[in-house]
């Protein structure tokens, strides 16, 4: 079982599932020679979450699958937000994700 930082005011409900994400590394991109620079791998799904209990700003959700271990402030999205994310549309959470 998980808390969550996000509930009912954020548009949670029972029974969304969530997935997990981890976030993505940031490597050197030695592609181009004589130039380098920083860039993030995209995040990985590593896991499922179900809401079973909201309230207003916390929630509560079962993990339903886990590939590799988790660890304090990995991510969560649902599939809409990441839609909204790569579209464009900001909001809270789209840069943390």
């Amino acid at each position: 079982m998980v808390a969550i930082s996000r509930g009912t005011a954020d548009g949670i409900e029972n029974g969304h599932v969530l997935a997990i994400l981890r976030a993505g590394r940031r490597i050197d991109d030695r592609s181009q020679p004589g130039e380098r620079a920083i860039i993030k791998v995209p995040d990985e799904r590593s896991g499922l979450l179900m809401v079973f209990r909201t309230f207003d700003r916390i929630s509560y959700a079962l993990v339903l699958e886990i590939s590799d271990s988790v660890r304090w402030a990995t991510g969560w999205s649902t599939r809409a937000e990441r839609a909204r994310c790569r579209a464009g549309s900001w909001q809270p959470g789209c840069a943390s994700h």
